[in-house]
């Protein structure tokens, strides 16, 4: 074969075989940036569940909530008090004391030289269970291993936190609730929404998450007590 047929064979296989160099680099590029955003996006959606919460947030922490459900509801129906070393979800506590009452049990989470580290009323919920700190409720769904999801009522701020669909808060203005996903934080009310220019500095709640809210508070109300 002469030069001119080679190079007449060559110049389509080159062509061809640079757009697919081509496509795959910007593929990869696009996939990068991507991973990169969402990487941001996460650590700010952290930040502001510290920022907002800040009386939960040092201790529970919605991903964490849902591995400590999901192995307690595995569990056998404890009817008398037990201890649980190493209770799942919360790094930091070595061992659990567990009281149970009729209405459910009361954990006290207790770190390194049996320090007490928190403490909280835990319930069997249709969805999961129901965690309650202070004047606050979580109820987490361990029902839909597709996609885990934890809601938080508070009577002044409210959130909701999904693996899959990521951070969703509800604050007093207005009763604006805002997302938080890979394309940044914007909040809606009504028909109206716009970007949150300043989520950090938000405090307060009010609205409601299904099964949630100021309509739906936990029944009884009120702060967690021991049995």
């Amino acid at each position: 074969m002469t030069l001119d047929g080679i190079l007449e064979y060559a110049w389509p296989v080159g062509m061809f075989v640079g757009l697919v160099g081509a496509v795959i680099g910007w593929q990869l590029l696009r996939d990068w940036y991507r991973q990169r955003s969402t990487v941001k996006q996460n650590d700010k959606n952290e930040a502001l569940y510290q920022s907002m919460f800040p009386d939960v947030a040092p201790l529970y922490h919605p991903k964490g909530l849902h591995e400590f459900a999901t192995a307690w509801r595995a569990r056998k129906a404890a009817t008398e008090p037990y201890t649980w070393a190493d209770p799942p979800g919360f790094p930091a506590a070595k061992s659990a004391k567990v009281l149970v009452g009729t209405k459910g049990e009361f954990v006290r989470l207790l770190g390194a030289g049996g320090a007490l580290l928190t403490e909280f009323a835990l319930a069997r919920h249709n969805e999961g269970a129901a965690i309650r700190v202070g004047d606050g409720k979580f109820t987490v769904n361990t029902q839909t291993p597709s996609d885990k999801n934890v809601r938080y009522w508070h009577p002044n701020r409210e959130f909701k936190w999904s693996e899959r669909k990521g951070w969703r808060f509800t604050t007093p203005v207005a009763d604006r609730s805002f997302d938080s996903d890979d394309s940044g934080t914007s909040y809606s009310s009504g028909s109206t929404s716009g970007s949150a220019a300043s989520a950090a500095g938000v405090t307060g709640g009010g609205g409601t998450f299904d099964g949630g809210g100021a309509s739906a508070s936990w029944d009884g109300g009120g702060k967690a007590t021991s049995y």
